[in-house]
């Protein structure tokens, strides 16, 4: 039986994909990229030669979707600076193609959360409504490439928003408080049961045994040996712990960190840029720890407190 500590060789589903990328010589949308894999009619002839047409058929597809979006986190494919969102393939996804390799990931990583199934359920509704309501088409409303993004950055207000391909002023001012409302709704209900799930997680002895010897002086090298576990593992619960306000880590984060990274992490955190952690270790090439210590930083503490003072 299936685990979900199981992983996943993708590699060839991202082979047809890249190769499909390479082999068509129009510009490529996720939902056109789509359509050709599961070898659907895209209103025009198709190229009977390529292999990769109708390879995918029977994948479902919101997991090609995913795949998608793993091959740009992989930079194996970018994306063209238009609403549309064109797909194109990178060099690195050209040396796949032409030297393919294992490519192992967590199930999770190809699958919506259901948070995000409820968000892209949600805006295609209002979307549809939003055309009946406009008399136009559906996709001049906002395409679907500013759906996916919406659905995958999440903004909680009209900066974040502006920052979504397609949405241009006259979308924020039209339809921007009905999708900020829906993102908004969902985003709260997911923080809350987030919350929810750690507080009972805390209550476990071992997260208070991690708790005590940390308040008692201990450093985390010697409670990870003493546990006998990772230190990333002593890391992870002691942010779990300071997420629910169990433990005060403003010391030790200042202590862990290099001045300049906690600046820099701050910084990113604090002007309500992408607030995904791979978004924000594309952009600082910082690690995911100390992405999430900078950003638990930042909401547990207040924004204009000072605590990089120069010459310290």
């Amino acid at each position: 039986m299936a685990t979900k500590y199981q992983m996943e060789d993708v590699q060839t589903d991202a082979w047809h994909l890249l190769n499909l990328l390479n082999q068509e010589t129009k510009s490529l949308t996720t939902s056109s990229l789509i359509r050709i894999s599961k070898g659907m009619s895209l209103q025009r002839p198709p190229r009977a030669l390529n292999p990769s047409r109708g390879a995918l058929a029977a994948r479902d597809s919101d997991r090609i979707r995913y795949l998608i979006r793993y091959l740009e986190g992989k930079a194996f494919m970018k994306r063209d600076t238009n609403d549309h969102g064109d797909l194109c393939i990178t060099s690195k996804g050209m040396d796949f193609v032409c030297s393919p390799y294992p490519l192992i990931v967590h199930p999770r990583q190809l699958s919506q959360s259901k948070y995000e199934k409820e968000a892209f359920s949600r805006l295609r509704q209002l979307r549809r409504s939003l055309a009946k309501e406009d008399g136009c088409p559906a996709y001049l409303i906002f395409t679907d490439y500013t759906l996916e993004q919406l659905v995958y950055v999440q903004p909680q207000d009209l900066t974040q928003l502006a920052g979504i391909p397609g949405m241009n002023d006259f979308r924020i001012n039209r339809y921007g408080s009905g999708i900020l409302k829906i993102l908004i709704e969902i985003a709260q209900r997911r923080t809350f049961e987030r919350l929810e799930t750690l507080q009972q997680k805390i209550k476990r002895p071992s997260y208070q045994e991690v708790k005590a010897l940390f308040e008692s002086g201990m450093e985390t090298v010697e409670i990870a040996n003493r546990r006998k576990v990772k230190i990333s593992t002593i890391h992870q619960m002691l942010l779990d712990l300071f997420e629910t306000d169990q433990i005060n880590l403003k010391s030790w984060i200042e202590d862990s960190l290099e001045p300049e990274v906690l600046k820099n992490g701050k910084s990113y955190f604090e002007e309500g840029r992408d607030q995904r952690l791979l978004h924000a270790f594309r952009e600082l090439g910082m690690g995911y720890e100390t992405l999430k210590m900078c950003k638990l930083y930042v909401s547990h503490f207040s924004q204009s407190e000072e605590v990089l003072q120069e010459g310290d």
